[in-house]
Formats: C-alpha cells, sequence, structure tokens
C-alpha cells in the first residue's frame, strides 16, 4: 500500500528524523556494529521515547523498527542504531508513548527553533557528524487529523482520522552545516515553482555543490526530481557525490533518469477483474496512459471524471490502464471503488509487487500518470494541468 512513505511518516509523527550517513566523526562506535545517537529533552521528563522507524529494504519492501531509548533521568535519552538498519532508507517518528488504540492517540514530540513561526515546525535531524540533539521544552499542542487521513501503526495496521498529542522543543542546531539545520532552512529544496524555473534550478544546484552527502537534500531531491527538466535533473543528480548516488534515495532517483532517458520498460501484472495476468502495455501501437491510483487516494478519486471524459473522446486512440498501488490485502477495496464507479477501462493490481512497481516506474506519489508512445519512449504527465491536457488530445490527433 503506498501511503506514500515520506507523507505518512510525517503525517503521522509530525516530526520525523532522518539518520543521515554523514562521515562517523564524533558518534559512538559499539563493537557490535552499533552507533549511539542522543536526544536531550530539556524542562519535561518522559517515561518512554521511541524511534519508530519506516525503513525500506533494498528489495523495495517497507517494516516499521522500534527502537526504545533508554534514560536514567527521563531527560537525556540514548539510543543505539545498528549499522545494518542505518544502511536503509530512515524515517524516525518521535513517540514518548506506545499507540493507544482505543483512544487512537499518538504521543509525539516534535521541534521548532526559535526563529520558526508556528506554521513553521520542522521535523528533527540526526547525523553522524553531530550525534547529540538538545532542545528545551515551552509547549504541548492537540491535533485531530482528518478522518480520511490514514497513519501507520505496525507492519500490518493502519489508522484513520487519529488524535495526535505533541510535546514541542525548542531546539538548537547542533553544528555548522549540520543536517538538522539544512532540513529547518531548506524545507522547499528542489520544489520547483515553473514560473521561478532557473532561479530554483540554480538555488538547488549551489546547494548540492555545497553539501553534496546530504542525506536530506538527496531525499528532498529523489521525491521532486521530475519537477526538473530532463537534461538539468541528471545535471542536478551527477553533483551529488558517489555516496550519495549509490544510497537508496540516490538508486530512487537514478531509478527515474534511467526510466526516462530510454524506451518503455513493459511487466505483467494481474488484471482486477479477471485476475489474468497481462502486460501493462498491451497495445504498444497506441499511445498509453498509465495511471497510479488506489483505494485510499481522495486526489486520485478525483480525477475520475476526466479520465471518463478522455476515455469517452480518446478511447480508440489511447489507451487508459490503471494499476492499482493497494497491497494485497486491500485489493477488495480497489475492487469495490472500480465497480462503484463504473470504470470502463483495464484496471491492473499489483498485490505484494507494490515497492517493486513503484522503484520501476518512480510512482512514489499518486495520482501517478506516465505517457508511452508508440516509438517506446516515455514521459511524465499530470492531465490536471490544463496544457498537460491540450497536449494529449493533440497527440492522440496525430496518432490517428
Amino acid at each position: 500500500m503506498k501511503k506514500r512513505i515520506l507523507v505518512l511518516i510525517q503525517s503521522l509523527l509530525m516530526a520525523s528524523v532522518f539518520l543521515a550517513a554523514c562521515s562517523t566523526r564524533n558518534s559512538t562506535t559499539h563493537p557490535s556494529g552499533e552507533k549511539e545517537f542522543i536526544i536531550r529533552l530539556k524542562g519535561k521528563k518522559l517515561e518512554h521515547l521511541i524511534l519508530s522507524a519506516m525503513l525500506t529494504t533494498h528489495n523495495h519492501m517497507s517494516m516499521v523498527k522500534r527502537f526504545h531509548g533508554t534514560t536514567v533521568d527521563g531527560s537525556e535519552w540514548h539510543f543505539s542504531i545498528p549499522d545494518s538498519i542505518r544502511q536503509m532508507e530512515l524515517f524516525y517518528g518521535l513517540l514518548s508513548q506506545p499507540y493507544d488504540p482505543a483512544s487512537k492517540t499518538f504521543h509525539t514530540v516534535r521541534f521548532q527553533t526559535q526563529e520558526m513561526t508556528d506554521a513553521q515546525i520542522h521535523s528533527a535531524v540526526l547525523d553522524e557528524k553531530y550525534p547529540v540533539l538538545e532542545a528545551t521544552y515551552f509547549e504541548s499542542k492537540t491535533i485531530k487529523t482528518a478522518e480520511d487521513d490514514y497513519f501507520v501503526v505496525d507492519d500490518s495496521t493502519w489508522v484513520t482520522g487519529p488524535t495526535l498529542l505533541i510535546d514541542l522543543f525548542r531546539l538548537q542546531y547542533p553544528g555548522p552545516g549540520s543536517e538538522m539545520e539544512l532540513r529547518c532552512k531548506n524545507g522547499s529544496f528542489a520544489d520547483v515553482d515553473t514560473t521561478h524555473y532557473d532561479r530554483i534550478r540554480q538555488k538547488t544546484d549551489s546547494l548540492i555543490l555545497k553539501y553534496p552527502d546530504s542525506h536530506f537534500l538527496m531525499t528532498l531531491f529523489s521525491e521532486r526530481v521530475s519537477q526538473f527538466r530532463l537534461s538539468d535533473a541528471s545535471t542536478l543528480f551527477s553533483h551529488f557525490s558517489k555516496a550519495s548516488q549509490n544510497s537508496l534515495m540516490g538508486q530512487k532517483a537514478d531509478a527515474y533518469l534511467r526510466l526516462m532517458n530510454k524506451h518503455f520498460v513493459n511487466t505483467t501484472l494481474l488484471n482486477g477483474r479477471t485476475n489474468s495476468p497481462e502486460p501493462v502495455v498491451r497495445h504498444p501501437e497506441k499511445i498509453n496512459l498509465l495511471v497510479f491510483s488506489a483505494s485510499w487516494c481522495s486526489p486520485c478519486h478525483a480525477l475520475i471524471p476526466t479520465l471518463k471524459k478522455i476515455h469517452q473522446n480518446l478511447g480508440k486512440q489511447l489507451e487508459i490502464t490503471y494499476i492499482s498501488m493497494d497491497e494485497g490485502k486491500f485489493t477488495k477495496a480497489w475492487q469495490e471503488l472500480m465497480q462503484k464507479e463504473s470504470i470502463p477501462w483495464r484496471d491492473l493490481v499489483t498485490g505484494n509487487r507494490t515497492h517493486e512497481i513503484e522503484q520501476q516506474y518512480h510512482a512514489g506519489t499518486l495520482p501517478h500518470m506516465l505517457l508511452v508512445h508508440p516509438d517506446g519512449t516515455v514521459e511524465e504527465t499530470d492531465i490536471r494541468k490544463p496544457a498537460e491536457m491540450e497536449r494529449l488530445y493533440k497527440l492522440s490527433e496525430i496518432g490517428k
């Protein structure tokens, strides 16, 4: 199920903790192959502090891992993170208590720097160069989330609309050039506004050149790489260090660039209605519009009337294919959606291959749309944009 790992963890805990693979200076190495990280929380003693991590493995499967901190005074918390875990993509959320299913409540900790406004609360960032994070308590907040918002509890449990009880701590940057400082000052890194494209590209490049090893910058770049022109994206990626390029987030960005720079690579998935295996593109002589969607994705549902209109007007020249990113146990919800909406085009389901398909077709954010041309070239599109819709109709006319 792609409740998009980044979006989920940020929404769930509002306090992700990135563990970046920087230099090992100042971190504690244990004989067992672990490194120690310290979080010092002043002004409020806690009974528990848990790092809740959503991990993406080298096989692109997800799992939840909990690390319980140790303390002698309720203020200074020590966490030992195995080297094998740190090699994965990590997003940690800080829990001050285990999730309470009876009240659907998450007790969380998040952070804010002195110069930030209430609307600018950012995640905390730990890195190996600065393994100690210090912050001082200043207030608590209660947030009731929307009933259609999904949140992860563990590998098999997702809940909707929980309450977040948040303890806010004022933090200090652990050191110059830290990942913490990058996170707080560059949350919009690589987020392209088309009216200022060249300025944003130049700023993005400048930061990459200055911090080529940054796990935080590579993480955002991998999520937003499709916002850049392909040639620019390739240049920006090349300016990261080899270590960053070879990280899991780097591999994700590289997979997108490889996909966009070559002919479409077909694969086989199960038809959501007949359960029979079919190629993703079954009529390569046509223009194919691949729409990656899910039963839980509200923006995807809002797209259905537009897709129905396209299917009605261009059905002879263009084939629409839905690809459900619902994991196996949610396939039934997807099938019910197809029946409820009377979807006339075919749909394919990913089942237990969701993460594989996400990686292959860079479907990290939904809805995700790809155009596959008769010559085998592929490009990302978004038919919610008038210019993209107009271009789709022009391409279909040419293909008559």
